[in-house]
């Protein structure tokens, strides 16, 4: 089996910071079934893998990319000077679940659907933290392995988080962004019946269940109000104006009828770089009506007319 050490002797590094750190990683063999109970376990997901790459109805190639946690494995489709867009996956996900979006992608995309690294797939078995930086710097290592400065990104659930979590660590390097369910601002839900009747019992095979598994892990009905993300512009007393979306939650009370606890969950920019979101798409930024008069808080706000306030101002 080819090792870690054998593939960076192949592939030169454009990073040597990355490939000073990549070098201090054990061989593959030495990890690779960590991520698995049994070999057999590797070699069924792996099968399953090439499978899978047989429903992908475009042309392809594989490649490989130097990071500083091993070398991340990616579907390439789509012309080699159209704008990239990269494809991250779910937790124990993989880039052939993006099989039935990767042609329409391509028609207007250079795709690059990545295994994420520590994640069943073709990318080394070193997973990064959650708790830091890691996924940033990993994916900052991914494009400058492709010699892309900036990119489109779309992830669905974790990978809405590792995408998200760039966005803040390093905005320079996304044009736009689309998170697909992302984890820590869409609630999902394990889908027990399926894996009690069909998972555990093997009623289905790998492809229907994948399919399932997929479909129903995520709730189709938000669990605050059952309605999409509102949008809006809000407008502060110094005539700043800020794209904003929000969403709302709701917490079950801990005890017999205790009651439910309700929460609103925002987030915003500056609306000169909400263009370079799709969650501003068909909204006229440009409009000066449509933009709401808000306070920072409502002690400290100047507007005395407003319906919303809740307290008096301290502000004369």
């Amino acid at each position: 089996m080819e090792t870690a050490n054998e593939r960076t002797a192949e592939r030169s590094f454009h990073n040597p910071r990355v490939a000073r750190l990549a070098a201090k990683l054990p061989p593959v063999e030495d990890a690779r079934f960590s991520l698995y109970k049994t070999p057999d376990g590797y070699r069924a997901i792996m099968d399953w893998y090439d499978n899978a790459l047989e429903l992908i109805d475009c042309e392809f190639e594989s490649q490989f990319v130097p990071t500083r946690f091993g070398h991340t494995h990616m579907l390439v489709a789509g012309p080699a000077d159209a704008e990239p867009l990269l494809l991250l996956p779910g937790v124990a996900g993989c880039a052939p679940l993006w099989h039935r979006q990767i042609p329409a992608f391509a028609e207007h995309f250079r795709v690059y659907a990545l295994d994420v690294v520590g994640q069943p797939g073709r990318s080394d078995p070193y997973p990064p933290s959650f708790l830091n930086d890691d996924y940033s710097q990993w994916l900052c290592d991914v494009l400058d392995g492709l010699h892309i400065e900036k990119a489109h990104f779309a992830g669905t659930s974790v990978g809405g988080w590792i995408v998200m979590k760039l966005a803040i660590d390093a905005p320079e390097r996304i044009r736009k962004l689309v998170m697909l369910s992302p984890t820590g601002i869409s609630r999902a839900k394990l889908p027990v019946k399926i894996w009690l009747t069909k998972v555990l019992n093997k009623k289905k095979d790998a492809n229907e269940l994948e399919h399932d598994l997929t479909a129903k892990s995520v709730s189709s009905r938000s669990p605050g109000d059952g309605k999409t993300f509102d949008r809006q512009l809000a407008r502060l007393p110094d005539g700043t104006t800020y794209f904003c979306i929000a969403k709302s939650e709701t917490k079950p009370g801990g005890g017999y009828r205790a009651p439910g606890s309700h929460y609103s969950i925002g987030i915003g920019c500056e609306v000169s770089f909400a263009p370079q979101l799709v969650y501003a798409d068909g909204m006229d930024l440009g409009n000066p009506e449509i933009a709401v008069p808000v306070g920072v808080h409502c002690r400290l706000c100047e507007r005395r007319d407003c319906a919303q306030r809740a307290y008096p101002s301290f502000v004369q």
